[in-house]
């Protein structure tokens, strides 16, 4: 049964996908929830068959992408970023410098090593280099993105969409692409980027970073203890309604009595949470005066708080956390960690619900004071924003950083498969003591994992119903019998489709549907799948469509025009570059 052309299996397949993209934007489910209902689905269904629809999990590309996290936390552990911004980067004396000196290495590294663990560990030299020439975290942070983004293109381990690709000319070809496959027209795309970034530097924002918000005007809430000694005075007498810079907004009894506005001569109670407005700092100070506490649960004295070792943390939800669209106080997460959320700031500006009534959001700045957490632990939940300890160069990087380089040289000499390599260099991370086994298990993103099997998943059912054949005939249809239209048209389309997906899944939908084209014009396939390449990690002009611009978002302040006003013109840059470099070194 068919229906304009596309039998019924077809149809579900384009449908999982709008499913897939309207779930991804409309709700706060995380991406791989989302990838295995499309998958499940897709498999019910009979779009792909059981064995095909699990072999996903077994594809090749999916074990490197697991040993490619552990191996590059391993070069973190080892003091690789330390030994580049000591040894690299060094101390710019002006703006210019420090963006040539941000873009340039860091473009270099994500070559080879995750482009988010690379932003995340930079955003903190980027913040003290901005302290230092008095400049706004915004006018950095932006390049910073964009130079990991336009480095990973060059090799395949560097972005998932590369090995994405790779993985479907396997399937089609039989043949492995080499890690230096798209090397060279990669180059060309990268050095065009960072020099188009420099041109167009003055479209760069000036935005308040979003950490600054934490240190203004804030909603507190604070619990009076049984035994304080404020308990029976009235608020003038216990002094709670003079704090510097805050005002006492409301007082909610433990009956759940709201007293709105709060007169001078209302009595304290015991277990009366006391809600202030104001500067932060000024009223956690009052409230180790005045012997209160935060407002999680009553206690009968403040004593039974434990003070020690706490101190202020601030970072970003991620699309992955868990605390993605709850309310704190729905989770267990202060009492498992010990921490009191104090303040949440959106958009840098500050938030009228109070913190312990907020719904979260992804890209949500978080003020917690408690015991410091471990970012080890959470490093696929949030990003922290406070001046984090960066793995020191010694020994340990030289070793580790021969033995990537011997990896990566076997492989381009087709003396060793690459995961094979990965597999050994992982367990020399270890045992050279780069990396702890509890370090290893939490370098392995899951998250990340089920959304790439999920998008193989959806590349096998496109290719499976016949729905890649039925969009290169379209395709065809438009470009007549000129190859070179052909690649332009699909490459346009990708660099679209990928601001409003993810790379992965722009690389899993468009390269079945280019290598489709390139078979049945009789040219060179690799030069379509380069090409796709390129275009799918191609996505600066919107925050949401690259993990790496979700992590700078929340930070500098960002808009969505601020990315949109410099990532349009890199889009049309990156474009043509890619298609014209491709052509050059893989003719068609």
């Amino acid at each position: 049964m068919e229906w304009l052309g596309l039998s019924i299996l077809a149809w579900i397949t384009i449908a999982v996908m709008v499913m897939k993209f309207g779930l991804s934007v409309a709700t706060n489910l995380p991406g791989d929830v989302v990838s295995l209902m499309s998958m499940g689905v897709l498999i019910v269904t009979g779009c792909v068959t059981t064995q095909r629809g699990l072999n996903s999990f077994a594809d090749e590309s999916v074990w490197l992408v697991i040993m490619l996290l552990v191996l590059v936390n391993g070069l973190v552990k080892a003091g690789v970023v330390d030994w580049t911004v000591k040894y690299v980067m060094g101390s710019p004396k002006t703006y210019r410098r420090a963006l040539n000196k941000l873009m340039w290495p860091v473009s270099a590294l994500s070559m080879f090593l995750n482009n988010e663990t690379l932003v995340s560990v930079f955003y903190r030299v980027v913040m003290l280099w901005c302290r230092n020439l008095n400049l706004a975290p915004s006018r950095m942070l932006i390049p910073l993105s964009y130079a990991a983004c336009l480095g990973g293109m060059c090799t395949l381990v560097g972005s998932p969409a590369n090995l994405m690709v790779s993985s479907i000319y396997l399937e089609e070809t039989g043949k492995q692409m080499n890690l230096f496959t798209p090397f060279l027209p990669g180059i060309c795309v990268m050095v065009v980027g960072l020099l188009a970034i420099n041109l167009m530097q003055k479209l760069l924002p000036v935005r308040t970073p979003g950490t600054e918000a934490m240190s203004t005007k804030y909603v507190v809430e604070l619990l009076v203890p049984t035994e304080a000694e404020c308990v029976g005075q009235t608020v003038e007498e216990a002094g709670l309604n003079r704090v510097n810079g805050s005002r006492l907004l409301e007082i909610v009894r433990f009956d759940g009595e709201v007293i709105f506005p709060v007169a001078s001569d209302e009595f304290i109670l015991g277990g009366d949470k006391l809600v202030y407005t104001g500067h932060i700092r000024s009223v956690l100070a009052m409230r180790n005066q005045k012997g209160l506490v935060n407002a999680t649960h009553h206690v009968y004295r403040a004593s039974e708080v434990e003070k020690r070792n706490r101190k202020f943390q601030m970072v970003t939800l991620l699309t992955g956390s868990e605390l993605v669209g709850h309310k704190i106080t729905d989770t267990d997460f202060e009492k498992k960690h010990q921490v009191v959320l104090v303040a949440v700031a959106r958009n840098g500006v500050q938030l009228e619900t109070l913190p312990h009534d907020t719904v979260l959001h992804a890209r949500d700045i978080l003020m917690l004071e408690g015991q410091p957490l471990n970012p080890d632990d959470f490093q696929h939940d949030m990003m922290f924003l406070d001046d984090m300890p960066v793995p020191v160069s010694g020994r340990k990087t030289a070793i580790a950083t021969l033995a990537v380089v011997i990896i990566m040289l076997a492989n381009a000499l087709n003396l060793m498969d690459m995961l094979h390599g990965c597999i050994l260099a992982c367990f020399l991370m270890v045992a050279i003591r780069c990396l702890t086994v509890k370090q290893f298990q939490s370098s392995l993103n899951w998250q990340l994992l089920c959304s790439y099997c999920g998008s193989i998943c959806l590349a096998t059912a496109i290719n499976d119903t016949g729905l890649a054949e039925k969009t290169a005939h379209l395709v065809m249809g438009l470009s007549g019998t000129n190859p070179i239209v052909a690649l332009l048209i699909i490459c346009v389309i990708t660099t679209f489709i990928t601001e409003f997906i993810s790379n992965v899944g722009a690389a899993a939908v468009f390269a079945p549907v280019g290598f489709y084209i390139a078979q049945e014009m009789g040219v060179n396939p690799l030069t379509f799948m380069v090409a796709i390449m390129f275009c799918a990690s191609s996505s600066f002009a919107t925050p949401g469509s690259c993990d790496t611009h979700e992590l700078v978002s929340a930070p500098a302040g960002y808009t969505m025009g601020d990315f949109a006003r410099i990532g349009v013109p890199m889009n049309f840059v990156t474009l043509i570059t890619a298609v014209v470099a491709t052509m050059i070194f893989i003719p068609l």
